[in-house]
């Protein structure tokens, strides 16, 4: 999802400390309060791709009907001030999108960050879920889309490492669903989901899969990580940094999800990755995924 670096670390500490101040103030400064939580928002989804914006927005909306109707109209629940405080879409039945692999313990720092964002969500007193998605993929993807682009240009498509890492890609279009599966539905609350595609694949076959889908035939040249991680230093200077070194242990990780509690919660339909591949790679045109 490439969440900023500052709200992944901070969020959903400012969300703990907006519902403990809400407690002791008036309408005035709890209309205050919701405004600022909206624009936090939309600074913490602005630069995400449009079609991630939209899913956000989408959850949004769909947590508003939710509050509207079960405190305003049927009356189950009332809040403090007996309004619904401007700041409950966004932040009440929060779905906070992280990572497998998030752990205290990580190597990664972006791990790290991701699982310090959960917990203090889960330490929040909120209602709440995790989504663990594993290597997303789709149209406008910075990962997949970026390998691919390569072909356009070379008669190969450069991999760093040996590409036999396991992957369990996940197609966006069923994280956008289950997300706002999650978000509805009363069972998934307080939960923590790890997310991964139905299939596991080497890294090489994802790639293979999709040229194959494009209808392209490159060979998949291997380069060690590190060659990758000293190109990466030296172009990350660019102002458009089209690699780094943390992108290089990134996409050498392997990827896999259990999705042992998904399925038996939100029984979702996952979309193997050569079917969801075609829906937007099969003759069209790569989108600029350079941003």
């Amino acid at each position: 999802m490439n969440v900023p670096r500052w709200y992944a670390a901070a969020g959903p500490a400012y969300l703990a400390v907006l519902l403990a101040v809400d407690t002791q103030v008036g309408l005035g400064v709890q209309l205050v309060l919701g405004v600022v939580t909206w624009l936090v928002l939309l600074a913490a989804i602005w630069r995400l791709a449009a079609i991630m914006r939209a899913q956000v927005l989408g959850v949004v909306v769909f947590a508003t009907i939710a509050e509207v109707t079960g405190s305003l109209i049927w009356g189950v629940y009332r809040y403090r001030l007996h309004n619904l405080p401007l700041f409950i879409p966004p932040a009440h039945g929060l779905v906070y999108l992280s990572g497998v692999g998030a752990s205290k313990e990580s190597d990664k720092h972006w791990f790290r960050y991701k699982w310090e964002a959960e917990k203090y969500l889960q330490d929040s007193g909120i209602e709440w879920v995790i989504i663990r998605p594993t290597w997303v993929y789709g149209p406008g993807d910075v990962s997949l889309n970026r390998f691919l682009g390569f072909g356009k240009l070379l008669p190969f498509i450069p991999m760093f490492g040996n590409g036999k890492q396991d992957m369990q890609p996940v197609f966006i279009d069923d994280v956008g669903r289950v997300t706002a599966d999650a978000a509805l539905r009363p069972e998934a609350a307080n939960k923590l989901f790890e997310l991964g595609g139905p299939e596991v694949l080497s890294m090489n076959d994802v790639v293979k899969t999709a040229l194959d889908v494009q209808g392209k035939r490159r060979r998949l040249l291997h380069q060690p990580a590190m060659a990758g991680k000293t190109i990466g230093a030296i172009t990350s200077i660019l102002p458009r940094r089209p690699l780094t070194p943390d992108a290089i242990d990134f996409i050498t990780e392997p990827a896999v999800a259990d999705n042992t509690l998904l399925n038996e919660v939100l029984h979702p339909h996952l979309t193997p990755l050569r079917e969801a591949l075609a829906t937007y790679l099969a003759g069209a045109q790569l989108p600029d995924t350079a941003g």
